[in-house]
């Protein structure tokens, strides 16, 4: 058994090179992955250089995709008509945030929506009516499903609160089957960032319930979508299955977690604990969860752009 101090070391050693940075939660760098990236030619062979895409099939390609995972069943997605392309997580909950005003995310959150003044619940219980909530699939603050996941639908359909679900973690968890087609949830979104760590390319497909005439459904209608995006990602979905993080990485993460003597998250990314001395790791006081992929991936190649 590992004392306190040993296991610090080996974790500044092997899981957090960068603490500072990263202590959120840093996608794994798959070696298979990388070599896919590189044979991608993002370049038209036509007089502007256009970097050029069928949006429609991209989105097609996404929705076929998603639903081929054996890990993160999802039914329900036929019942939300519009689909777009967002510039990662965070523009579709820019679309979110244009449509609503009484904004509310529950304690652990994705802080991002702290910082812009979103309140955030102690409880699920104090959820208002008529509001709207975001919430992410597995919870944000460790990597499962939130414990009070079905009381939270059960209430928001009473108090007729619309829902987001923040499906970010979707290709890196294996979680319980998500049911989308509860009448409170409006709007289910993907990314591919945790899942290929392509973060820089900014790409993701939002489905929506209703037409709310905002930005996000503008640029799609005029096509000003990540076209050099959506050309990477329709091509590493064509290689990669949505369960492939998952297969390759999670015995390794459980053998890493039973090492560091904490819980292993069921998004292969994380562990979490309760133990004080992983507190710098804490989410909201809600729980500490340990980002692993420093010691999960393959790759050991130095990122020099900062230097």
């Amino acid at each position: 058994m590992m004392n306190k101090k040993d296991k610090q070391q080996f974790y500044d050693e092997h899981c957090e090179h960068r603490q500072d940075t990263v202590r959120k939660a840093k996608p794994i760098i798959d070696s298979e992955v990388v070599g896919v990236m590189k044979t991608v030619d993002f370049i038209n062979d036509s007089t502007d250089h256009s970097i050029l895409f069928d949006q429609f099939a991209f989105l097609e390609a996404c929705d076929i995709w998603i639903h081929t995972s054996e890990k993160f069943k999802i039914i329900g997605l036929h019942t939300f008509p519009h689909r777009l392309v967002t510039h990662g997580i965070t523009e579709a909950f820019s679309d979110f945030y244009e449509a609503y005003t009484n904004l509310q995310v529950m304690r652990g959150e994705y802080t991002y929506h702290r910082d812009l003044g979103i309140d955030v619940l102690d409880d699920y219980k104090d959820i208002e009516e008529n509001s709207a909530l975001i919430i992410s699939y597995p919870f944000s603050a460790t990597g499962n499903v939130h414990p009070d996941w079905d009381r939270i639908m059960t209430l928001c359909n009473e108090k007729n609160v619309d829902v987001f679900v923040d499906c970010c973690l979707f290709g890196v968890a294996e979680v319980p089957r998500l049911d989308t087609t509860h009448k409170c949830i409006t709007h289910v979104a993907f990314s591919f960032s945790k899942t290929f760590g392509t973060g820089g390319m900014r790409t993701g497909m939002l489905y929506k319930r209703n037409i709310d005439k905002t930005q996000l459904e503008k640029t799609n209608a005029h096509f000003y979508t990540q076209m050099a995006g959506m050309r990477l990602h329709y091509k590493l979905i064509e290689k990669f299955s949505p369960d492939y993080m998952c297969n390759k990485y999670r015995d390794k993460q459980v053998e890493l977690c039973k090492k560091l003597e904490i819980e292993p998250s069921d998004t292969v990314l994380f562990g979490v604990s309760n133990k004080e001395e992983y507190d710098y790791y804490e989410r909201d006081s809600y729980i500490n969860r340990i980002c692993l992929s420093y010691a999960l991936q393959e790759r050991t190649v130095v990122y020099e752009d900062f230097k």
